[in-house]
């Protein structure tokens, strides 16, 4: 199985983490670099305006990039979507449903 980020979702990531969980600098240092570590980096060529959160387009596009089978996600708004192109979109707890059988 192979994760992949872009730059703008690594930031987000990280920004979400220093202020909405308050972690610290430190905590970002020893947790995001190994975890980005296992991800492919993924510059999309395309925007996708598909959806009114310019984030949410931002996942999408690396989605599509990746050619992903998979975006595995929280967020409302991308989950409504079910699926974007071949990439199906799902909630942790389904993704791992999916894959323990």
């Amino acid at each position: 199985m192979q994760l992949y980020i872009s730059k703008p979702i690594a930031d987000e990531v990280s920004g979400v983490l220093a202020k909405k969980f308050r972690w610290t600098q430190q905590e970002l240092d020893e947790f995001l670099p190994p975890l980005w570590g296992r991800c492919t980096r993924i510059t999309p060529a395309v925007t996708v305006n598909c959806c009114a959160d310019p984030d949410d387009n931002r996942v999408l596009a690396c989605a599509q990039a990746a050619e992903a089978d998979f975006l595995v996600t929280g967020d409302d708004d991308l989950l409504r979507l079910k699926r974007f192109g071949p990439t199906r979109i799902l909630l942790p707890r389904a993704f791992v449903e999916l894959h323990k059988r």
